[in-house]
């Protein structure tokens, strides 16, 4: 599946926040450059990162545009 960069560099704990809330709602993920890099289906980004800022995630910032 064609994937998107979601959020870039982050922290450990926002990694593993928006990770735990990706699995959560069914939606697949892939980690990259050590962990702080989350892809997602492109057809699924723009809906996500909405979904995940109303949840106040990621909350450290590094947001990958």
């Amino acid at each position: 599946a064609n994937q998107q960069l979601l959020y870039a560099n982050l922290s450990l704990s926002d990694a593993s926040a928006v990770t735990t809330w990706l699995k959560s709602q069914k939606i697949d993920y892939t980690l990259k450059n050590g962990g702080k890099d989350v892809w997602v289906p492109a057809e699924q980004i723009y809906q996500t990162r909405l979904d995940l800022a109303a949840n106040g995630l990621p909350s450290g910032g590094g947001v990958g545009f």
